[in-house]
């Protein structure tokens, strides 16, 4: 499965090329990527079999060298699928680079189409609650539980259950 995996993430996401003007950039057979780039930025597309086996997309803007993950830019949405792992079967890989796809072109065509403002202005509130989150988590990695916990408080409503758990972490004492 991974062998193929390049070609046919590839072959998905042609339509960056056809549709949006956008360069192959670079590509990695082991784990399988695929960078796409523009005048406004690159997307890049990655699928890591052996760690995860999920698909991800990174944005990356040229002017302000900001990245972000479509995963995280969905992830508050009630309907959003959240980020899939453990996807190892062809046929489910496949289904999964089409799914994301859809998603990309139809969350993020301003950023596709060149117009960063915009995108930044459609997700800014995922961008906040994103960046906080890695905030929160670097205060943890440093030992400031009280800064951390004051980090995950402010974003309370948009947890996910590592962000519950990390809350946990920060509040309980230490024996």
């Amino acid at each position: 499965m991974s062998a193929d995996a390049l070609p046919l993430l590839m072959h998905r996401f042609g339509f960056l090329v056809e549709r949006f003007g956008f360069v192959v950039s670079r590509t990695r057979a082991v784990p399988a990527g695929a960078w796409y780039a523009s005048a406004a930025g690159t997307v890049a597309v990655s699928f890591d079999y052996l760690r995860d086996a999920a698909v991800d997309v990174t944005l990356r803007e040229a002017d302000r060298g900001e990245s972000y993950l479509l995963s995280e830019l969905v992830a508050a949405r009630p309907s959003s699928p959240g980020r899939r792992t453990g996807i190892r079967a062809p046929a489910a890989f496949a289904a999964e680079l089409d799914a994301v796809a859809e998603l990309l072109v139809a969350e993020c065509d301003d950023f596709l189409r060149g117009d960063p403002a915009a995108f930044r202005v459609r997700h800014r509130e995922a961008m906040l609650v994103a960046r906080c989150r890695r905030l929160a988590l670097g205060e943890l990695r440093r030992h400031a539980p009280e800064r951390a916990a004051a980090l995950l408080g402010a974003m309370r409503g948009y947890w996910t259950a590592a962000d519950r758990d990390a809350y946990e972490r920060c509040v309980t004492p230490q024996a």
